[in-house]
């Protein structure tokens, strides 16, 4: 058993509490994986929005032709004085360039945002685990030494 400010666990329950905690980071590491790489989109499509807005001529670019971007076509930019971005749900907005990319730093901004939340709370549960396994491996030497002195007949 271990004993945190006064409160006595059991060895089952300090196991309980490891197997949850390491699936809670595994949990807190793809979603902060998938909210870095929303920002990262989200500044790529702004970088893309001011390179094709300032663009002299006819600006080429390759577009993705089905929805998990694994073909993409060669494509001719159409219009430089609008972009259509999704929101969110269901709903895309057409703006112009700098409107559309003040929106894309938002957006990011929130991204971000949440990626910094998620790394406190990663932060914290990693110490948290690796409390638990220090008390963990305490336990672990504990009865290895009970064992050993069990076998050397009790002296010692």
């Amino acid at each position: 058993m271990s004993e945190k400010k006064g409160q006595v666990v059991s060895l089952d329950e300090l196991l309980q509490q490891a197997a949850l905690l390491r699936d809670s980071i595994e949990r807190l590491q793809v979603v902060l994986n998938e909210y870095a790489s929303l920002a990262a989109d989200y500044r790529a499509a702004r970088d893309a929005i001011d390179a094709m807005s300032r663009g002299e001529g006819e600006v080429e670019f390759l577009a993705p032709l089905n929805s998990r971007r694994s073909v993409l076509g060669y494509s001719r930019l159409v219009r430089k004085d609008a972009f259509i971005i999704h929101v969110g749900g269901d709903v895309f907005v057409e703006l112009p360039p700098e409107p559309a990319a003040r929106l894309l730093v938002e957006l990011e901004g929130e991204a971000n945002k949440i990626v910094e939340q998620l790394n406190t709370e990663l932060r914290r549960q990693v110490e948290q685990y690796s409390y638990i396994q220090a008390l963990l491996a305490q336990v672990q030497q504990a009865a290895l030494a009970r064992q050993t002195q069990q076998r050397s007949g009790g002296k010692g």
